[in-house]
């Protein structure tokens, strides 16, 4: 028998993950099912879609100096948390784990269908109360035909925004609308020797939204290390070529 879904909302939240949203995948669009249909990501019919995120600095701040020290802290972290919260108010039902994962699943598409977040200007998804300041830190299928939780629908910040900070502030000339971010004149910025982009994103800092949720300076510059490390392996691993041209 689950425990009340507030239950468990409460008990995660205490743990720095304070998104959380149960779906169930026959209530979806037909091309978001295909999705994983092509995937090979098997959705048994009164299986759910499981969402964990967090915003703001509080799980960080509860990753301690010994959770640092393995590998992939934050995954690591965000894993063994939604393991035990599984068993705990779940027992023990079958499930997949899509996010952290080896397959590239359509984690955006899924925010948007929770009703987390909106596209924006900047290539990174939107949330009404939170700006950029989030993300979802796992995804799991399980075989239980649990309630679903209810989508609220928010307005999109970038709507009401006329000063298109983001845009005017990103050295790259990256941000152009609200569906042509310019990804491949970021990336190159980025690995430019004298680079202003290498440890952070000037355009996402200057983002109104959410401002009170913004990540700290450490934590800014945790990520954008991670996202810079890993498109220089993949510019070596394709000869330096430019990233327009991948697939």
């Amino acid at each position: 028998m689950s425990k009340p879904t507030e239950c468990i909302e409460a008990w995660l939240e205490q743990r720095g993950f304070n998104l959380f949203s149960i779906m169930d995948p026959s209530s979806w669009i037909a091309s978001l099912r295909k999705s994983f249909f092509d995937l090979d990501i098997f959705l048994p019919v009164d299986a759910r879609v499981v969402l964990f995120g967090s915003a703001g600095t509080t799980l960080w701040d509860l990753l301690t100096e010994d959770k640092f020290s393995r590998p992939d802290p934050i995954d690591t972290y965000a894993e063994e948390t939604i393991r035990q919260a599984v068993k705990l108010y779940w027992g023990e039902p079958a499930i997949q784990w899509l996010y952290p994962g080896s397959k590239i699943v359509p984690l955006q598409r899924l925010c948007r269908e929770a009703g987390w977040s909106h596209a924006s200007p900047l290539g990174l998804d939107i949330h009404s109360q939170y700006g950029t300041w989030f993300a979802c830190r796992g995804a799991l299928v399980i075989d239980l035909p649990l309630a679903s939780s209810p989508v609220t629908r928010s307005d999109r910040p970038c709507d009401t925004c006329y000063e298109r900070a983001c845009q005017v502030q990103c050295p790259a000339s990256a941000v152009n609308s609200d569906d042509d971010f310019n990804l491949n004149a970021c990336i190159n910025y980025r690995t430019l020797p004298q680079s202003r982009c290498a440890d952070k994103c000037l355009a996402r800092l200057s983002c109104p939204a959410g401002e009170t949720w913004q990540y700290g300076e450490h934590q800014v510059r945790y990520h954008s290390g991670l996202s810079l490390e890993a498109i220089r392996q993949f510019n070596i691993g394709h000869g330096e070529q430019n990233m327009g041209d991948s697939p």
